[in-house]
């Protein structure tokens, strides 16, 4: 089988994962031209602005994709770099992922997201409605077990 080649973009931004009760939020990405993954299930995805650290924007694009404020997250160790592609375009690029455990399921999605659910991680190996984005998908498993399971 022949490896894909994708074209590297800059993409300063982050990835986010919220875990609560045992399971991952992921959402639908809207069909949208300007959405990267149009159509895809994904985690919060977000892009970095001027001045803001990686942290503060991921607690910014939880609040505006999820309606999850900070008060509701526990940061489950530092960021780790992660490299995310777009089949579709046949784009890759890199950015910086937080796993949080929320205290809540209460979510309100954004127009950037066409449907929300959340999933086990049994659903997520299975790929089970679900499109995988994620380059480094046995790392993130990987770590997201540890925080599920552990």
């Amino acid at each position: 089988m022949e490896k894909r080649k994708y074209r590297v973009i800059k993409a300063d931004g982050i990835a986010a994962i919220i875990i609560n009760e045992g399971k991952v939020l992921l959402f639908k990405r809207r069909s949208l031209p300007f959405l990267k993954n149009a159509g895809a299930w994904s985690f919060i995805l977000g892009h970095k602005e001027r001045g803001e650290s990686y942290l503060q924007t991921a607690y910014r694009e939880i609040g505006e994709e999820a309606g999850i404020g900070q008060e509701h997250l526990d940061l489950l160790g530092k960021g780790f770099a992660v490299t995310l592609f777009d089949e579709k375009r046949g784009i890759k690029w890199r950015n910086v992922m937080f796993i949080f455990r929320s205290d809540t399921a209460c979510v309100k999605k954004d127009i950037e997201n066409a449907a929300f659910r959340w999933a086990t991680i049994e659903d997520i190996k299975r790929r089970e409605r679900y499109t995988n984005i994620f380059m480094a998908e046995e790392q993130i498993l990987k770590k997201l077990s540890v925080h599920i399971d552990g």
